[in-house]
């Protein structure tokens, strides 16, 4: 099995190899607005005409519409997917059930931000284009109920279960944030300031309100209102999950991503430049972080409950991040176009360190690096990630032994952390349970210049075995070997 330098790309951070980022589209086309569901990843795609909708599945791309119309703003939740089709007329709401697509309406008016949670939509629906006097209206997996029908303006709604949550205003009157639980209409607030951009998670309800001087976050437990923030700085665009919530807040020089856990409020970034849209799942989040001149490129961050981790290092502007678990998807534009990328988290691997072989064939005396052992084995002390030392000087023929314990049955990958000067072919051979698997690369600009090499899936059991590298040439240095449970990357179809 031959394998290249950019099967993935897994971060330098030694404590993090667990962490992943896959290419999920590879087109010409302009790929944007992913939502996550699970496995499953839904996004538009702009062909030159007109958009469309595509799903990622956890194994492959399926192309759900292919019309004349805009297909636009797709929500999912696990198997199902809404989004909206302009046809140039008006605008209509459109659900994916996980096999069949079912038009929810088909009417002479505005049908738009569609939100969906299991089996339930929930919309808004404009006389026109540009009348204020929207309506929300839910679907409910079998009939569709209009749930508001005033003389207001009711925006921007959001589900969870069969619970429903917006906010309302009158031409020239604050707005308010109306909850409706399933059988009945409650209005939370009633002041004489905006209360706006509503979020729902279970019995939970979080919103931003004006206070006349800045915005504050305020979450509504399902029995009382709680003031979170009381500050002189703008706090905006919360989202929650379960007990959690996220946001921003701004002092007017740069923005950074707040975290109230339940029972405390927690800053977690400081810094010089702008971080924005935050997006949570359980105790993990996820946000952009932007340039103050937003000159240069913006990059993706993720908190996984104790500590952050940088998921972009690329030349190309991140942004439009989401969560679901251990899977987070975003948009990247590298200049021509925007493709969707998909990070997973899976558990830790094995790593092998090279200087900890059991047995040894090496074609010179002694130790040329005269590091670590004393034996015939070269080795010298690495400047890579994690310090240590790596195994260098090699010539073909040579091979290595080490001691391996796997932890349970599966499919696992080989990634090799190797070095070269030489810009010419090489190969190392990985041998375990009696299968093969050749790791083949180019040069890497420099003795101490480290890449990863890695295998495709092989079956593995679990218990103790043996692993040996053969050196099928020489001149390289190897730092280590992890084993991994195997991710096949998804590919644009």
């Amino acid at each position: 099995m031959d394998s290249d330098l950019t099967g993935f790309n897994l971060l330098p951070d030694e404590e993090e190899s667990e962490i992943k980022n896959f290419l999920l589209t590879d087109n010409e086309l302009s790929d944007y607005d992913p939502q996550i569901s699970n496995n499953n990843v839904v996004w538009s795609v702009y062909d030159g005409n007109d958009s469309e909708i595509y799903l990622y599945d956890g194994s492959s791309i399926i192309q759900l519409t292919d019309n004349e119309t805009y297909d636009s703003n797709p929500q999912i939740s696990a198997n199902n997917v809404v989004w909206v089709g302009d046809d140039g007329n008006d605008s209509e709401i459109y659900l994916y059930d996980g096999s069949s697509i079912i038009q929810l309406t088909d009417n002479e008016t505005y049908d738009s931000n569609p939100r969906i949670s299991g089996n339930n939509v929930v919309w808004s629906n404009y006389p026109n284009y540009r009348d204020r006097n929207s309506h929300i209206y839910l679907y409910d997996g079998s009939s569709t109920i209009q749930l508001t029908d005033n003389d207001a303006d009711d925006l921007n709604p959001q589900i969870s279960g069969n619970k429903v949550v917006w906010s309302s205003s009158n031409y020239g009157s604050d707005s308010e944030i109306y909850l409706y639980d399933g059988n009945n209409i409650t209005q939370l607030t009633d002041n004489d300031t905006n209360d706006y951009n509503p979020q729902i998670s279970g019995n939970n309800v979080v919103w931003q309100g004006y206070d006349s001087t800045d915005e504050e976050i305020y979450l509504h437990n399902g029995s009382s209102i709680i003031q979170l923030t009381d500050n002189n700085i703008s706090d905006f665009s919360p989202q929650i999950s379960g007990n959690n919530i996220v946001w921003v807040g701004d002092d007017g020089n740069d923005s950074e991503i707040y975290l109230y856990d339940g029972s405390n409020i927690i800053q977690l970034t400081d810094n010089d430049t702008d971080d924005l849209n935050p997006q949570i799942s359980g105790n993990k989040l996820v946000w952009s972080n932007y340039p103050l001149d937003r000159y240069g490129d913006s990059h993706i961050y993720l908190y996984d409950g104790s500590r952050t981790t940088k998921l972009t290092e690329n030349d190309t502007d991140n942004s439009h991040p989401h969560i679901s678990g251990n899977r987070v998807v975003w948009s990247g534009d590298d200049g021509n176009d925007a493709e969707i990328y998909l990070n997973l988290t899976l558990d830790k691997g094995i790593r092998i360190e090279a200087e900890d072989y059991q047995e040894y064939f090496d074609t010179t005396p002694g130790n040329n690096g005269g590091v670590y052992r004393n034996d015939d084995v070269d080795l010298e002390s690495t400047s890579d990630i994690g310090g240590g030392f790596n195994v260098s000087w090699f010539a073909e023929g040579e091979w290595l032994t080490y001691d391996v314990d796997i932890p349970k049955d599966g499919i696992y990958q080989m990634v090799a952390r190797v070095a070269s000067k030489l810009d010419q072919p090489h190969r190392l051979d990985v041998s375990l349970e009696e299968q093969v698997t050749t790791l083949s690369f180019q040069g890497t600009d420099g003795w101490q210049s480290w890449s990863n090499v890695s295998s495709d899936g092989i079956n593995l059991t679990a218990g103790s075995h043996e692993l040996r590298l053969d050196m099928g040439s020489g001149f390289f240095n190897f730092n280590y070997i992890d084993v991994i449970p195997y991710v096949e990357s998804p590919l644009w179809e």
